[in-house]
């Protein structure tokens, strides 16, 4: 009976500590836009203090040239209630890199961005960080209003003109050579 009351309890202690780390399942994300220019817009809205790690998922359907941006805005005088610092953003394996706080009157603007980077297929938006005071002042969970938003651009990479009659041509030239070589052997 002990045995059984201590496995309970460690399971119970095991699911409480991992409560604040799970894993939410991915935001689908919609492209919109075209033929070849598409974009998407996310956000995240915190209520209690605490690390996060949300996640958006895309599609490109071929090959495109991606960029993005986070972007939080809080007051400084409501920092430990705003605040959203980012750890961490990359699209799959494309990492997002972090500017300079920008603070004008009281007013923090926090931007990282995702440079133009070559991408295909399905994508993975990951975005880990902190929402409130971050300082270990604030107990996790407390209630706060903290938000984050985002944008992601696609280009679709499309080939020249050109580079399609190349192509088409190195085929046929490759065609050509075959049934010349082919004739030769019969």
């Amino acid at each position: 009976m002990l045995t059984a009351l201590l496995k309970t309890s460690a399971l119970a202690l095991t699911l409480a500590l991992a409560a604040p780390f799970a894993q939410a399942a991915p935001i689908p994300l919609a492209l919109s836009g075209g033929p070849t220019n598409y974009s998407a817009t996310f956000s995240s809205n915190k209520t209690a203090a605490g690390n996060f790690s949300d996640q958006f998922i895309f599609g490109l359907g071929g090959q495109g040239l991606i960029n993005g941006s986070l972007i939080a805005i809080f007051s400084q005088a409501n920092r430990a209630s705003q605040q959203i610092v980012f750890n961490s953003a990359n699209v799959n394996s494309l990492g997002f890199v972090s500017e300079p706080d920008d603070i004008d009157m009281g007013d923090v603007l926090r931007v990282w961005f995702l440079l133009d980077s070559l991408a295909s297929g399905d994508l993975l938006l990951t975005v880990n960080g902190c929402a409130g005071a971050c300082d270990g002042v604030q107990q996790r969970g407390s209630p706060i209003s903290a938000s984050y938003s985002g944008t992601l651009n696609v280009t679709r990479t499309v080939p020249e003109p050109g580079s399609l009659a190349l192509a088409l041509t190195s085929l046929v030239a490759l065609g050509g050579v075959g049934v010349t070589a082919r004739r030769r052997r019969l």
